[in-house]
């Protein structure tokens, strides 16, 4: 399938301010798909990775970050609320930061809990990797949480000294955010008409 780029953000450590100068670079690059492909029953693909020297690069067609924004997927909200930007074509990515700080909601609890959670158990409680370094990523993905529930904002800040107690006290500390969060428990249907709405203008213009 054809495709048109729409902007490049960078993830990971470097907008946690979690770096070393060993680290890769993260990218998320998100494209718009072929209309007449579309058309014709190619569905976009969901998601694309390669590795590019000191780049790691994730990929996903608009369609996908349209519908994970609407389910407030973590990833997805790091992806659009990146602090820094690589590149946007015609205010795309802006755009779709607009849309989904209306779509905030206590729904980014389950992606958020379910990814520390499983890496929880994948790397802290076998003893894969209880390092630092992989409690803090899942400590800053806790605090991500918590702040976004109780304040309603999205913020990436680093975090040191984490450890299997530390992670274990964020995931009590989420559920109780999410609890007393005063976001709408899903997004609100009305934004999620109009993302597809101009998903659909988009889509007709590159036919």
């Amino acid at each position: 399938m054809k495709k048109v780029y729409l902007f490049e953000s960078v993830i990971g450590s470097h907008i946690w301010g979690m770096d070393t100068p060993k680290s890769d670079v993260d990218i998320f690059r998100c494209y718009i798909g072929d209309s007449g492909d579309i058309l014709l029953g190619n569905k976009p693909e969901n998601k694309n990775f390669m590795e590019l020297n000191i780049l790691d690069i994730q990929e996903s067609e608009l369609q996908t970050v349209i519908e994970q924004l609407i389910i407030n997927n973590y990833n997805y909200l790091v992806y659009v609320f990146s602090p820094v930007t690589r590149w946007d074509s015609n205010g795309i990515k802006e755009k779709l930061k607009k849309y989904a700080e209306r779509c905030l909601s206590k729904h980014c609890f389950d992606s958020i809990h379910g990814l520390a959670l499983s890496n929880y158990k994948k790397y802290i409680e076998s003893n894969k990797d209880n390092t630092e370094r992989r409690c803090n990523i899942i400590c800053r993905t806790l605090q991500f949480g918590i702040t976004l529930l109780n304040e309603g904002k999205v913020e990436f800040k680093p975090f040191v000294g984490g450890n299997k107690d530390k992670i274990l006290e964020l995931l009590e500390k989420l559920d109780k955010a999410k609890n007393n969060s005063k976001l709408p428990d899903f997004s609100p249907d009305d934004v999620g008409r109009e993302m597809f709405l101009w998903l659909l203008t988009l889509r007709k213009q590159m036919l």
